[in-house]
């Protein structure tokens, strides 16, 4: 296989990918995000146009994320770990730090 070939088809999967999530972020815009994430229900016009590159380049993770059908993930931090009861931290027998 040519150094050109190499490129065209490099290229070629490029545009698959980018089509796809077009494809996918104007879904999201307009029906998959407020089934996943109920912030989005209530955004505007302006927002939705504003995350379309962002929803382009990264569907993979929000297309797995809709087909699990997991609610938005609940951050670990350690504010949220502190504040946990000693009950909570006995259920998922993780050690209070």
């Amino acid at each position: 296989m040519s150094p050109e070939q190499i490129v065209r088809t490099l290229l070629g999967i490029g545009q698959v990918y980018l089509a796809l999530g077009a494809l996918f972020a104007l879904a999201f815009v307009t029906v998959l995000g407020p089934r996943i994430d109920p912030a989005v229900r209530t955004s505007s016009l302006g927002f939705r146009l504003v995350i379309l590159p962002s929803l382009t380049l990264l569907w993979p993770l929000l297309f797995s994320r809709w087909v699990r059908g997991r609610e938005r993930p609940t951050e670990c931090t350690a504010h949220r770990r502190c504040g946990r009861s000693a009950a909570d931290i006995a259920e998922t027998g993780e050690a209070a730090q």
